[in-house]
């Protein structure tokens, strides 16, 4: 008995399941969704960062995480 591999492709051309896997997690990280959530949390960071005096990373991402947005 051989096994194979999960990822790869079975004799008729199907994707396997980790393939499958693969590509909704790809389509949902590159979804609108995904940007709002990344811009919440880029915000949250930022408003704590700014309450303890520290600007700097924070402030930084969210700039990019609103840029980001533009891009989509």
């Amino acid at each position: 008995m051989s096994f194979e591999h999960p990822a790869e492709r079975h004799g008729d051309g199907r994707i396997g399941r980790f393939g499958k896997l693969d590509a909704i997690a790809s389509n949902f990280t590159s979804s609108a969704a995904f940007s709002v959530q990344q811009k919440l949390d880029a915000i949250a960071a930022a408003l704590l960062e700014q309450q303890r005096g520290e600007p700097g990373r924070a402030a930084r991402r969210l700039r990019e995480a609103i840029g980001a947005q533009d891009e989509v």
